[in-house]
This record gives structure tokens, C-alpha cells and sequence, in this order.
């Protein structure tokens, strides 16, 4: 959606002046059209106060609505979604972990961010297609694989 990379630009400050409440407007129309990008980014928006006044409940009703664009197979597991998905990138929340430097290309579920990674630097990053590297990765050792 345009709408989206519009208001990824006005973040930014790539091509336009950087504009946060632009950004946010952007985001929202593209967020509203059920784009899952934009519905992460408004996630951000709200917990963060970019472009808008901070929102702990606004930034968890994003985030169950972003909800609705994951796997259906993997709600409700209580064991590392990778014991479900391998290697296969399938879509649901990911998780950057600063702590353990799981972030940019890597990231982990949520199921391990309530166990492996409890008490870590923990950031919600977005509902997107992947694996959990906290089961899959080598350097990683998850203990959320079984339950």
C-alpha cells in the first residue's frame, strides 16, 4: 500500500521532511484498509508517542487486530512455534531481543519471549512472515521447544 510507504517516508524523513504526525495519519489509512505493516507500525506509534499521544491500550488494540493476519496454527501453542513451522516462514508476531542480539534478520516468538527470553530487553517488532531463530538458530539454545 502506497499509504504505508508514504508514511514510512515522513518517519523517515527520506524524500519528505521528516513528519511524525504525517506518518502516523498515513499509517492509520492504510492501517484501517487492513494493511499489516501499518497496523505493526501503529503498534509502534502508540507505545513510543510518534506522531501521537502515547497509548498502552490503543498500542494493544493494534496489536490484537495485527493478530488476525497470523498463522492460525500457531495460536494457542504453548511450546516454541518452531516445533510447528521448522524452517518454514509463516506469518506471526516477532520479536527483537536485545539482550541475547536477537534483532534485524532474526528474531523469536512470543511463546519464547514469555520463556527463554523472560526478564531480557524485549521489543515488539511486527506481525510478519518467519521463523523463531530462538528454536531454529544454532547460537541460541530455546527452552521452549517442548512444553
Amino acid at each position: 500500500h502506497a499509504q504505508h510507504d508514504i508514511g514510512c517516508c515522513y518517519l523517515k524523513g527520506e524524500g519528505l521532511v521528516q513528519d511524525e504526525s504525517r506518518a502516523f495519519w498515513y499509517f492509520r489509512r492504510a492501517a484501517e484498509q487492513e494493511h499489516v505493516a501499518a497496523q505493526s507500525q501503529l503498534v509502534h506509534c502508540y507505545k513510543e508517542g510518534q506522531g501521537v499521544a502515547r497509548d498502552e491500550s490503543k498500542a494493544e488494540e493494534w496489536f490484537q487486530r495485527t493478530r488476525s493476519h497470523c498463522d492460525p496454527r500457531l495460536l494457542g501453542l504453548k511450546v516454541c512455534t518452531f516445533s510447528k513451522t521448522g524452517r518454514k516462514k509463516v506469518m506471526q508476531p516477532s520479536y527483537s531481543c536485545l539482550t541475547c542480539g536477537l534483532s534485524g534478520d532474526t528474531g523469536c516468538c512470543e511463546i519464547c519471549v514469555q520463556r527463554c527470553h523472560k526478564g531480557h530487553r524485549v521489543k515488539f517488532r511486527d506481525v510478519s512472515s518467519f521463523w523463531c531463530d530462538c528454536g531454529g538458530g544454532k547460537e541460541f539454545a530455546c527452552d521452549s521447544l517442548a512444553s
